[in-house]
């Protein structure tokens, strides 16, 4: 009988860590890890080329992206994913960072960034432009993640990164884009808090 009971308690803790848990990654090919394609684009990251290559020196795993500008220029990747607003109210955008020498062009905002975009059925974007950057300057491997609310009509989310107007070198790795119930609305990154 102890047996079962201790059983039972640990089903039930698993479905409640399960049914509670951040949902799949909505980012295909995040690591990079993946094939690259046309013009060495990483799978799902574009089809036009933007002074881009999959490297190793990976924070998570063995590859990494790396973008380059060597003068201001606007060079970033894309990627589309479905999201319905009506069902998913947060989602948590995490990344890893590292950049190299990067220089910000006339405007405050030009610098490198990682922004996730909402869109409605029209595609029409939503609410501006939600950031995890910018980013300026040369610092090492670092770790960005934020909650950012889905808008009720949001029916495709966008992931936009590089550098925008801006020169020298930046890195993603293991970027997550992750759907939380709107009971969940705290930052499943932030270990400390949960």
């Amino acid at each position: 009988m102890k047996q079962l009971v201790s059983f039972l308690i640990l089903l039930l803790c698993f479905t409640t860590a399960v049914a509670a848990g951040p949902s799949t990654n909505l980012v295909k090919n995040g690591s990079f890890e993946g094939p690259v394609g046309k013009f060495g684009i990483p799978k799902g990251w574009g089809s036009e080329p933007y002074n881009q290559k999959v490297v190793g020196g990976a924070k998570v795993g063995k590859k990494c992206l790396q973008i380059n500008n060597n003068e201001f220029a606007y060079s970033l990747g894309a990627q589309e994913f479905a999201l319905d607003g009506t069902k998913h109210h947060w989602v948590s955008v995490a990344t890893w960072v590292k950049g190299k020498d990067i220089v910000k062009g006339k405007e405050d905002w030009a610098k490198a960034n990682l922004q996730i975009l909402f869109f409605d059925a029209a595609g029409k974007q939503l609410e501006g432009w939600p950031e995890l950057g910018p980013w300026a300057g040369t610092f090492g491997w670092t770790k960005y993640a934020k909650m950012f609310a889905v808008p009720p009509k949001t029916t495709k989310g966008k992931v936009v990164l590089g550098l925008i107007n801006a020169s020298g070198t930046v890195w993603f790795d293991d970027i997550q884009v992750l759907t939380r119930a709107p009971n969940q609305n705290r930052d499943p990154f932030d270990l400390i808090s949960n």
